[in-house]
């Protein structure tokens, strides 16, 4: 974990006190997720001979990383669209490969 993570908790909370959570850092947060994590999965899904498993295994890993996070530091009301934002970035464009990647895996060459 970050080191001033206990300072950002405390920001967050002062934000929201003051009802300015979502506009200020929320909005903020989510567009730095997805700008993160949509370039994460193209880097990831160009790598020569990644497979689906390897991806969706590393996806769920990094939506299991923003859940605690979400716990640990973001307010409770932002659990729900981190996870959406963060499933959307990291598989946007990517669900046909991962389909016939799938279908190799399964049904063999």
């Amino acid at each position: 974990p970050h080191p001033k993570r206990p300072a950002i908790r405390l920001l967050i909370t002062q934000l929201h006190t003051h009802k300015r959570y979502e506009s200020i850092f929320e909005s903020y947060y989510l567009s730095l997720l997805t700008e993160f994590y949509t370039a994460e999965s193209s880097q990831l899904a160009s790598q020569p001979g990644k497979s689906a498993r390897e991806f969706i295994m590393h996806c769920d890993e990094r939506i299991a990383q923003e859940r605690k996070r979400c716990e640990e530091v973001l307010k409770e009301s932002s659990s729900g669209v981190v996870r959406s934002q963060t499933e959307h970035a990291l598989l946007e464009g990517r669900l046909k490969w991962l389909a016939q990647d799938g279908n190799v895996v399964l049904l063999g060459d």
